[in-house]
């Protein structure tokens, strides 16, 4: 019997892209002095447009594969991503101030 079931990759992508976020946020808000401010653009793109693209992957595919009767579902994943889609906009926000802050000062 064949099983094929949804795939862990939006997953994964989706946190990992949120983790390196978070870690840009906090090389900016620590001031390292390799990391520039301008890493707010990196992080604010990773962080809502990679996390969204992920989860509406993982909606696409999981609802794609439904058409098999023998597609092993894992709402564990969506649930993950919907968790890091939250948090996502919230590391958002983080980074568009910043690059608020830098095109005030400018």
């Amino acid at each position: 019997m064949n099983h094929n079931k949804a795939s862990v990759l939006p997953a994964f992508f989706g946190a990992l892209s949120l983790l390196l976020s978070i870690v840009l946020a906090a090389l900016v808000l620590l001031k390292f002095e390799f990391a520039f401010r301008e890493l707010s653009y990196v992080g604010w793109a990773l962080t809502p447009l990679i996390v969204f693209l992920s989860l509406a992957l993982d909606f696409y595919l999981q609802r794609k594969g439904r058409q098999n009767p023998n597609f092993i579902i894992k709402p564990g994943y969506t649930q993950v991503l919907t968790l890091c889609a939250y948090a996502s906009l919230i590391v958002a926000g983080f980074h568009i101030w910043v690059i608020a802050d830098m095109l005030s000062a400018s």
